[in-house]
């Protein structure tokens, strides 16, 4: 307890005195202020807590991890920050605002019983927005109900959220953000190792707001995004302990470093299209990763993957979509972990026939490539569920094309892949398939043997006829095959009863089997852009049918609301 409590306005010294109603106010010798003498030490409790009240004691938290002490007495303006050290507010004379690190020092990792993630301790006493000592220059806040930073952007008066994205107002007026400033005093008395400190300087450096402020922190990091970033990594990046994730998204190029990360386990990489300077390679330092089980640089520049990749023997996942990679090294198949690969959109010529040796691979997508043939080894990946095989045509298109129906006869006329191995039957797994824009004009024997195939989309093919080997398989549930010279739909269609969805848009159909109500299941059927002239008003009496695709084609009234609108 002060002897002296110390008010720098009159009517505040008037006011406490009649809520204490003990003692007597005094003037103080500088004249610059009033001061409280209690006469007497015999004070009641409620008198000691009214006390504590006005000299601040009741608002101050000390941080025994840091040594940091806080003053949270709610919203404090820049403006009070002389008075409350002018009379010793709580105690001190030395409180200035937090910089990011320091606030950053109340966060705790979960979330407390408030549903803040705030230390133990703090109670409910912590909530929201918190702004930093950088506010003036570059305002940045923490926020405790997301533990994530905040940053106002001000610019032609917009306000703009960093955190949570968009325009939250238009207004140059910074009264209207909803940060709150508290105020700390002390040194911070952690004990930082020396690679940590060095990375908490790079880390403010670059603004990475999100990195951990405190040693214990530091040692959990298991992610660590570095968006955008233009500098090298520190060298000290390898002395993270946990470090498990690299997102390095917006990167012109991947700094090597990353690539000698042993813990890694998941790395991210993507640069943004307007660069100039992109990745070129998969290099061969990447089997440094031993650990890794997810790789992802799509959209990265790429065009060649280096041999050592096969050297991954934890690859989990692996997506090098849309970049400019020919060639699949062979040594893929010591990846006998990899479970989803996703090659599409690039301009590779051929599958090598080692991807046989990828035995817990499900899900391959090889869309939009420049592939001409499916290697018989393919029917080895026993455990495949999803195969992507469509779009392998045109390099690209010629700029002086712009009519749509000549690309069309581009891409019809360009497509490669011709036939599918006589072996495809071995994909006993085999759920999706997908294999639109190719040249196949007909099914292998051995297809009726894909037991688990649910959805087949083999449109924009070469088929004249309805392939006979899809009416053995009553288990398809979707089934699109548009876009081709077929004619006519066998009745024995209506042996398929497992079919959901047919989609036979774009054919020269003129007519529709009887045979048709036989699916109980069917719920959607495409026939747009056919020779019909008219849906069938018998469709009527096939309960389950809810949409019907029939754009320039008439519909009767009793099934008029049941019309589709398909692009």
């Amino acid at each position: 307890m002060n002897a002296n409590l110390f008010f720098d306005d009159f009517e505040k010294a008037l006011w406490f005195l009649k809520t204490i109603k003990t003692g007597k106010i005094q003037r103080s010798q500088d004249g610059e202020g009033y001061f409280w003498d209690p006469e007497s030490s015999n004070l009641s409790k409620e008198q000691l807590d009214t006390i504590n009240k006005y000299t601040g004691a009741s608002s101050v938290w000390l941080d025994l991890e840091t040594g940091l002490s806080w003053l949270l007495k709610g919203h404090v303006d820049s403006s009070e920050i002389h008075t409350i050290n002018k009379v010793s507010y709580g105690g001190y004379n030395d409180w200035k605002e937090p910089t990011l690190r320091e606030l950053k020092t109340l966060a705790s990792n979960s979330k407390n019983q408030f549903g803040v993630f705030v230390k133990q301790g703090l109670e409910g006493r912590i909530e929201g927005n918190y702004s930093s000592s950088t506010y003036d220059r570059d305002p940045v806040w923490w926020n405790f109900n997301a533990n994530t930073s905040a940053q106002e952007d001000y610019r032609e008066g917009k306000i703009q959220w960093g955190s949570e994205g968009g325009f939250a107002g238009f207004e140059k007026d910074r009264s209207l953000n909803s940060a709150t400033r508290v105020l700390v005093r002390g040194s911070d008395t952690q004990i930082f190792s020396d690679w940590a400190l060095s990375l908490i300087e790079w880390a403010e450096a670059q603004r990475l707001h999100e990195f951990p402020s405190t040693q214990e922190n530091i040692n959990n990091l298991e992610c660590l995004d570095i968006v955008g970033i233009k500098d090298r990594l520190p060298v000290e990046i390898l002395k993270l302990p946990s470090l498990r994730i690299i997102k390095c998204t917006g990167y012109k190029t991947i700094d090597p470093l990353v690539f000698s990360i042993a813990t890694l386990e998941d790395l991210r990489i993507s640069s943004p299209y307007h660069t100039i300077e992109r990745m070129d390679e998969i290099p061969a330092s990447i089997e440094n990763l031993k650990n890794l089980k997810s790789l992802s640089a799509s959209s990265a520049g790429i065009q060649k993957i280096h041999e050592s990749i096969g050297r991954l023997g934890n690859l989990q996942r692996i997506n090098l979509s849309y970049n400019k990679i020919e060639v699949i090294p062979d040594s893929i198949k010591n990846l006998e972990k990899l479970e989803y690969c996703d090659l599409a959109r690039n301009k590779i010529k051929s599958i090598p026939g080692s991807i046989g040796g990828l035995v817990e691979l499900k899900s391959l997508k090889l869309t939009g490539n420049l592939i001409e043939s499916i290697p018989d080894s393919i029917g080895c990946l026993k455990n495949l569920e999803v195969l992507w095989i469509n779009d392998n045509c045109f390099d690209e298109i010629p700029g002086s094309i712009v009519d749509l129906e000549k690309i069309y006869e581009l891409l019809v006329g360009s497509t490669k892949i011709k036939q599918l191995p006589n072996n495809f039957g071995r994909l006993a797994s085999l759920k999706k398939l997908v294999c639109g824009n190719t040249a196949l004009n007909r099914l292998p024997d051995d297809f009726v043997e894909l037991k688990n195939l649910r959805h087949l989309e083999i449109d924009n093919g070469n088929f004249d006829v309805f392939p006979e080997v899809l009416l053995n398989m009553p288990w398809l549930e979707t089934l699109k095959i548009g876009n081709s010279k077929i004619f006519s739909i066998p009745p024995e269609i209506g042996a398929m009863k497992g079919l959901t969805s047919l989609d036979i848009s774009g054919t020269q159909v003129s007519e529709l089997p009887e045979s048709l109500k036989l699916l109980e299941n069917l719920s959607f059927i495409n026939v747009s852009a056919t020779l019909l002239v008219s849906i069938p008003e018998w469709l009527d009496s096939l309960k389950s049918l809810r949409r019907i695709g029939g754009k320039g084609i008439s519909f009767p009234k009793s099934l008029a609301k049941k019309r589709a609108y398909v692009p």
